[in-house]
Parts: C-alpha cells; sequence; structure tokens
C-alpha cells in the first residue's frame, strides 16, 4: 500500500484527539477541552459509522441490478443547458430511487404514476386513462405508443417501470441496503483542517411492507469525527399507505407542495428549453435520504384523506446552521446571515454549526376532481434567534428580519381539452407576493408547448421555497420561459426554447436592477435502440458589475455561446461507447473553450465485473469559458467537475459483484492541467464503495 494511502486510513482510524463538536449558542460559547480516548474507542467508532445496521438480524430479499451509465445518460438529457451541478445530482438522486423502487404500470394511480417525475401531467393523466381501460402496460413499445408519448419519453421511463402485472409489496418479507462510500485525495494534506481529509458517506434502509426505516451519515473532508457520531446524521421512519392515512413521517422528511414558491425541500426540476419540463402541482411528503445538512424538516408529518380529497399536517424542530453576532450586555444575539454549504473543517465553520433552532409547523389541504386540482396551504417558521438585517445599505432595504415568518399559499392544476393551466399565489408575512402561472399546450400528439411566467417580489421570503426560476432563491425575479418539443419523424426530435428574466432590486454582482436570458435549440436522433445523436446550440446573457462608472458601477453584459455534440452507441446492455465535443465562446474577452471525451462501460459476462472509463481534453483560455462534465460515480454520489485551463481529465472505475448481494466500487479520477511544455500539475482523488442488499 502506497504510503500516503496508508497515511490517511491511519487518520480515519486513529484520528487526533481533538475536541468534541458541539452545538454553539447565540452566546457563541468556546469549544470543550480536547476528549482524551484511546485507539480501541476510536475504532469502535469507525465500526458503529460503517457498520451499525448488521445488528438488525438476518434478512432476506432481491435487489436489481444498478444501471449507472443510464441514469447519468439520463440525468444529463434532463439537464440539458444547465450548469448547475446541484440539479444533475438532484435527478440523480431521484433516478435512483426509481431504480431500486421501480413504477408499477399494472396500478391506474396517478400518484404511483407521477412517481416518473420527468412525465408531464398530461403524460401521467393519459397513461393512468390507458391502464384503466386497457390493462397492464406490459413493455416500452406498447408504452411508447400511448397518447402523449414518443420513443424518446418511453426509453426514459423503460428501466424505472415495472411492466410484470402483479407486482405487490409482501408484507412478510423484509429487505434492507447498506451503502458505505470513503473517498480522499492522495497526496494532499491541509493541516489547517480540523479533522481527516477522508470523506464517508452511509446510508441504510430497511423496509417490510408499507414501512420504511432508514439512516444517513456524512462526513465530509476536512471535518471532525465527533465521536461517537459523524459530523451529520439523519434518520426517518416513514408509512405508505392506500388507506385513509396516506402517509405518516417520523424523523427527517422533506415537502413539497404546489409550484414549490412556499415549500418545496424534495426536488425542483429545471426550466429546461430543451426537454418537456415538468409543469405541474404534485403534493410530496417523502423521509429525507440527502446529506444537505439545513433544508429539511426534522418532527413529525402525516398525510390523511382518501382518492379525491388529502390533508398534510406536518411539525418540525430543527438546528441549523448560521452566523450569529452578539453585544455583550445590550442584547442575546442575531442571526447575520444563515450558513447553508454545510462544510465544518475549521473553527470559523464549526462556530456556524448548529448555531440556531428553526420550528415550523403547517397544513395543506388539496382536492381533486376529474380534470381539476386545487389546494390551500399555511405554513409558519420561527428561529430561536431574531434576524437582523443589515441597517444602512440599499442591499438591506428587501431583506427578512424578525423571529418568525408566515406563509400562505393558494395553487391549483386544471387540463381542458389539450390545455393544461397551473399556477400559485403565495403571500408572506411582509405582504410580498410569489406569482406563478404555467400553461402547457399540446396540440398534437407530437408537438407540446410550455409557458411559464413568474413573478417573486423583492422581500418575498421564504426559507424552504424551490420555485421555478433561475435563481438560487425564490425572490427578487420576473420572468418568462417558453419552449417547445416536436417529434419531427419517428426516431428524429427537435426542441429548443428561450427565457427571459429581470430581476427588479439589487443581487450579488449587480448594484442595480438587472436581466439576463437564455436560448437553446437541441435536435436529437434516436435511429435505433442501440444509436443517439445529440446536438445543442446554447446562447445565454446575465449582467455584472462593471469598472465602469463613478460611485455605482454601470453593468456589463456577459455572453456565451455554446455548441454541444454526443454520439451514444449501446451494442448491448453490456456495453456502451459514448463520444462528445464541446465548444464555447465568451464574451467580453472573446475567451473560447474547447472539450472532446470519450466513455466506455463494459460489463463483462464470464466474470461480475464491470468498468467505466473516460479520456478528455480541454482547453479553455479562462474561467469564463469553463466547460462541466457529468460523470458515472458511486452509487448515491455525483461528480461533476468545471474544466478550465488546458489539460486532460480521466478516470477508472470497477464495480466487482461479490455474490448476488454485495458489491464493492472503486473509482480513481485524475485532472491534469498543463502549465507550460513539460510542467503537469496532477488533482486525483480515489473513492471506494461497498453496498450490500439482504
Amino acid at each position: 500500500m502506497p504510503a500516503d494511502i496508508s497515511q490517511h486510513l491511519q487518520e480515519a482510524i486513529f484520528p487526533d484527539r481533538a475536541p468534541r463538536t458541539q452545538k454553539i449558542s447565540r452566546a457563541n460559547r468556546t469549544p470543550r477541552a480536547p476528549i482524551i480516548a484511546g485507539a480501541a474507542r476510536t475504532v469502535a467508532h469507525i465500526l458503529l459509522f460503517l457498520l451499525t445496521p448488521f445488528v438488525y438480524p438476518a434478512l432476506a430479499s432481491g435487489q436489481q441490478e444498478s444501471a449507472s451509465p443510464l441514469i447519468m445518460h439520463i440525468a444529463e438529457r434532463l439537464a440539458a443547458g444547465s450548469d448547475d451541478p446541484y440539479l444533475v445530482t438532484a435527478y440523480t438522486d431521484r433516478l435512483q430511487e426509481l431504480l431500486e423502487d421501480p413504477v408499477a404500470l399494472s396500478s391506474p394511480s396517478e400518484k404511483e404514476i407521477s412517481r416518473l417525475f420527468f412525465l408531464s401531467d398530461f403524460q401521467v393523466r393519459s397513461l393512468a386513462d390507458y391502464i384503466r381501460s386497457s390493462g397492464p402496460v406490459l413493455s416500452v413499445q406498447e408504452l411508447s405508443n400511448i397518447p402523449g408519448f414518443d420513443v424518446s419519453a418511453a426509453d426514459m421511463a423503460q428501466a424505472f417501470c415495472d411492466f410484470s402485472t402483479g407486482r405487490t409489496r409482501q408484507s412478510g418479507r423484509v429487505s434492507s441496503s447498506l451503502l458505505c462510500n470513503l473517498s480522499f485525495r492522495p497526496g494532499e494534506t491541509d493541516t489547517s483542517l480540523a479533522g481527516s481529509p477522508l470523506k464517508m458517506l452511509t446510508k441504510f434502509t430497511i423496509t417490510k411492507g408499507s414501512l420504511t426505516a432508514g439512516l444517513t451519515a456524512e462526513k465530509d473532508a476536512g471535518e471532525r469525527m465527533a465521536a461517537p457520531l459523524p459530523d451529520f446524521l439523519s434518520g426517518h421512519l416513514f408509512y405508505s399507505g392506500s388507506g385513509f392515512v396516506k402517509r405518516i413521517a417520523a424523523g427527517d422528511y422533506s415537502l413539497r407542495f404546489g409550484q414549490g414558491s412556499a415549500i418545496n425541500t424534495a426536488f425542483r426540476p429545471a426550466l429546461s428549453l430543451s426537454s418537456p419540463g415538468n409543469i405541474s402541482s404534485r403534493d410530496e411528503l417523502k423521509p429525507y435520504r440527502s446529506a444537505d445538512e439545513n433544508n429539511f424538516f426534522r418532527g413529525l408529518a402525516a398525510t390523511v384523506g382518501s382518492d379525491r380529497w388529502e390533508m398534510t399536517l406536518f411539525a418540525s424542530v430543527n438546528t441549523i446552521d448560521a452566523c450569529t453576532t452578539v453585544t455583550p450586555g445590550i442584547d442575546s444575539g442575531s442571526i447575520a446571515y444563515f450558513y447553508t454549504q454545510g462544510w465544518h473543517t475549521t473553527s470559523s465553520e464549526l462556530k456556524k454549526k448548529n448555531t440556531v433552532s428553526e420550528t415550523c409547523f403547517g397544513a395543506n389541504a388539496s382536492i381533486s376532481f376529474r380534470n381539476a386540482r386545487t389546494g390551500l396551504l399555511w405554513s409558519q417558521n420561527r428561529f430561536s434567534v431574531p434576524v437582523a438585517a443589515e441597517d444602512g445599505s440599499p442591499e438591506s432595504l428587501f431583506e427578512f428580519s424578525g423571529t418568525y415568518n408566515s406563509l400562505f399559499s393558494a395553487y391549483y392544476s386544471v387540463i381542458a381539452g389539450k390545455i393544461l393551466f397551473t399556477g400559485e399565489l403565495s403571500l408572506s408575512r411582509l405582504e410580498k407576493t410569489a406569482l406563478v402561472q404555467g400553461i402547457s399546450i399540446k396540440p398534437s400528439s407530437r408537438l407540446s408547448l410550455n409557458i411559464v411566467y413568474r413573478q417573486y417580489q423583492p422581500g418575498y421570503f421564504a426559507f424552504h421555497s424551490n420555485g421555478p426560476g433561475t435563481g438560487s432563491s425564490t425572490t427578487n425575479e420576473k420572468g418568462l420561459f417558453c419552449n417547445f418539443t416536436l417529434e419531427a419523424a419517428r426516431h428524429l426530435f427537435i426542441s429548443g426554447g428561450c427565457d427571459v428574466s429581470e430581476y427588479p432590486w439589487l443581487r450579488y454582482m449587480n448594484s442595480s436592477p438587472s436581466r439576463g436570458w437564455r436560448q437553446e435549440i437541441r435536435i436529437l436522433c434516436m435511429p435505433s435502440p442501440k444509436l443517439s445523436l445529440d446536438a445543442w446550440y446554447s446562447r445565454r446573457m446575465n449582467t455584472r458589475d462593471s469598472a465602469a462608472g463613478n460611485r455605482i458601477p454601470l453593468l456589463a453584459e456577459n455572453k456565451v455561446s455554446g455548441l454541444k455534440l454526443v454520439a451514444r452507441y449501446s451494442a448491448s446492455e453490456n456495453f456502451c461507447l459514448s463520444l462528445r465535443t464541446d465548444y464555447r465562446i465568451a464574451d467580453p474577452g472573446k475567451s473560447t473553450g474547447t472539450l472532446i471525451l470519450t466513455d466506455l462501460f463494459c460489463r463483462f459476462r464470464r466474470i461480475p465485473l464491470s468498468v467505466w472509463c473516460r479520456y478528455c481534453i480541454f482547453n479553455t483560455d479562462d474561467w469564463n469559458s469553463r466547460i462541466y462534465t457529468y460523470e458515472n460515480d458511486l452509487v448515491w454520489s455525483f461528480s461533476i467537475p468545471a474544466l478550465s485551463g488546458e489539460g486532460t481529465r480521466s478516470y477508472l472505475m470497477a464495480a466487482w459483484d461479490v455474490g448476488k448481494k454485495t458489491e464493492l466500487r472503486i473509482k480513481y479520477s485524475l485532472t491534469s492541467l498543463n502549465r507550460g511544455s513539460f510542467d503537469y500539475n496532477g488533482k486525483d482523488e480515489l473513492k471506494f464503495q461497498l453496498r450490500i442488499r439482504i
């Protein structure tokens, strides 16, 4: 074993005797004295972190094989044109959930079918009506011939659907799964970090009939192992039934209601210019399985009702990260800003950890008719420490301040012939509103049109919202989005769109009201089930402060144009080859970026081994012309590097099936930057994963 790898493993097993991480009160308490623990105790903590689920009795269950290449391919198609890495992460997480628990196409339930989140409401309704009238869907060919579907939509859905006619959960059978990830960067050391450079993730799930329990534990690179627990620990107990009690969540859970402008911690599909989109008002109460350490609910929630109406009640008390300020002898402290990164690797980041308690509660009621659905939502969240807006600056004019925020929201969805209307109006405590109105038109089975108007007033705040838009927060934005999808021929699809945004007040890197737009056109050709050809052309513009001007900087337009070509050939389910080339131009500066890569996936028949590999060459003039690449990675993990400069990016990942219930994955990646004629600076990363399905 190389010396640097051995050193990292020793640091994980025998971490430094550092102060135990504890909550920092609003009085900014000092850390406790260092905890001296023996090596045996430390080893026990690591084993507890990784192997706790094995205390359960021996269980028996089967699981289907992973489909990492397909998941990444579909996630990239859904996020076409987006440079947001967290969006692709959300897609891959959702697709992995569907892979492990596929949708039963023998059920006409729209709630069950809508778990295929990439389907439109038209497609969900059409598929449910087809199953009611004709019976279960038995093949992907039958699915592609249903009104509203095409070859492309059926191709995405087939891996996440169960075409058997009698799929039922056996109440007497128990199944469980365990996933352990371990990653680090060989050769890199940083003595300023609080803990080991190892990154660890553990996910455990156990299911029996309608009951599901889960545990998620994560330690980021550089974080301290706060014995006996990791930096982040999340757990849930979830019930899903078909009677009066629909769903019950205890522990950590996520919520989404309507368009998400008031509450959405679950998932926000992007306003993709070249994908059909997901314009809907679907409600969700789901167990929380992600590792975002701040944007979730912790407490109790329940959904009751019938097929026609539902009511959800929820209550949550959670500790979140924030930077607090205290004036001795004057006040008890206030929140300067919320810290949402989730990293606790330095002393300043540790002081922000769990400093504020957030209490949130509310109720949502919805009623469904044959072609319409409407709902009402009320919620309130309170903070243990007041939020203080910065006085005197223009940026603080519309900032939130106080100890609580109330939200009221009304939403609807109506299908009238071939037109779908969706909308939501939300009102915050400061009497500021958020309005979302969408129209989806399907004039023929080959053509669909989508229009979304959004207006989030400055001063509208919803701390757990995630509505349609381009910004990271649901506030200070007004925009109009339009896109289309056309099946020009049996295997030829043309799609595109435009999105225009205005920002009425100041925002990051804009000292005055600003604007932006995006345009994109895409051509997808699937001449056979084994071959697909994709071509994208995109343009976008946003404004930023420039050096011109005396006191208030003038806004300068920053434009980026790009062309991407992708060819994917799947000779069989055991072999896939992909070729991709990108070209970008960024203005001002006329900087350019070029990328060429090759992906290969191979699953051997005689031995239980699967291999993924990539070789990529890139050359960009500066950061403005950077190019993002999506990579196959460990299950429930992601890798989306932004490549800038001149160099290469490559990785090799192997998965070994140890028996029928255990899988071991190893991934090694390397980025080399050319800083001269012969000078290469390499950045590598090594990842391990153990998956056990019992």
